[in-house]
């Protein structure tokens, strides 16, 4: 999974970007499909990015001393390994920048809209989508154009213009304050840091829209989710189904049907459900509930399966990474 961050400081600090590069050569063991930062030098935001990983493009590049650090390492999802696909984007008028955690679906579409409306693509990403919708709808209303063009999937992300960044969470960030001469700070996680690292870093919940200028941050919850709803995939009869979903906690909670001899749906450890088959990790409390029989659909030999999460993604609308922990798909029919 991509991961991401931001340090504000009061003034140009040069430790804040030792952490920076901590941050992001700990991640870039599993991300390793491009670095870039963005920097705020005198009122401008500085782009720097490379399909290389963190330590070459340090090496390489002089950076500029910066009271407003952005980062992001990658895991490619949607286009190939290469500088251009590399986050962050820039915006068409050239001031702001983006990055994103996470993964979308269903995107086409909207990104024809936009270029229709005059947007510049310069990326085969779907991260870039969010950019451009985000210059149109403004970073408020972002999360529900998404939803109300039909867009699904998984989005953390960092908007960093001249005046202002916003931090949406999806799930995924972490916040620190006032610590290590920071004012404000946010990363996809601090397991790259000690537990003493940092004092009272705050995990931020799902829906949450952060606001941060000048030192100081508000926050706005109950953001919607563009996560997808579950599909219960089938196997043959009576054997046990496995429930499949793209991006998103489940719709309903839910047991198979009784003439299957199933005693109900659990939940693992993401805080998904799923029924008990080839169970590979731990559970928590069962549930009983009934999934509506139209949404039921079998498994074809196209659709492709998450081994760690026991999840199965329909083959048309899977990207080829899971949307739980961003794992490599394997194609059904190759088990």
């Amino acid at each position: 999974m991509c991961r991401l961050l931001y340090i504000e400081t009061e003034q140009p600090y040069k430790f804040s970007l030792k952490i920076a590069k901590f941050a992001l050569n700990w991640w870039s063991h599993a991300n390793d499909d491009g670095t870039g930062l963005a920097l705020d030098v005198k009122g401008s935001i500085k782009i720097i990015k490379t399909k290389d990983l963190p330590k070459p493009m340090f090496k390489r590049n002089h950076i500029p001393r910066s009271r407003r650090i952005a980062g992001h390492v990658r895991a490619s999802t949607a286009g190939g390994v290469c500088d251009k696909n590399s986050h962050p984007f820039v915006s068409c008028d050239g001031r702001s920048a983006f990055m994103h955690n996470g993964i979308l679906q269903n995107w086409g579409v909207l990104k024809a809209k936009l270029r229709a409306s005059g947007h510049k693509f310069t990326s085969e990403t779907d991260s870039e989508v969010l950019l451009h919708l985000a210059e149109e709808v403004g970073p408020m209303d972002l999360m529900q154009k998404l939803k109300d063009e039909g867009v699904t999937g998984y989005a953390n992300w960092i908007w960093m213009t001249p005046e202002k960044t916003f931090a949406y969470s999806d799930g995924a960030l972490v916040l620190v304050r006032n610590d290590m001469n920071m004012q404000v700070a946010v990363f996809s996680d601090v397991d790259w840091a000690e537990k003493k690292f940092f004092k009272k870093p705050r995990k931020v919940p799902a829906g949450t829209l952060i606001t941060i200028q000048d030192g100081k941050y508000t926050s706005k919850g109950d953001g919607p989710s563009i996560r997808a709803p579950l599909i219960q995939y089938l196997t043959r009869p009576g054997e046990l189904p496995i429930a499949g979903y793209v991006g998103g906690p489940w719709p309903y909670e839910f047991s198979a049907h009784e003439n299957m001899g199933v005693d109900g749906a659990y939940q693992c450890r993401h805080g998904a459900s799923y029924l008990t088959c080839n169970l590979s990790h731990s559970i928590t409390k069962p549930v009983k509930a009934t999934l509506p029989e139209q949404e039921q659909q079998w498994i074809g030999p196209g659709d492709l399966f998450c081994k760690r999460c026991n999840v199965v993604y329909d083959a048309e609308t899977a990207s080829g990474r899971c949307s739980i922990c961003y794992g490599v798909l394997l194609n059904v029919g190759a088990l």
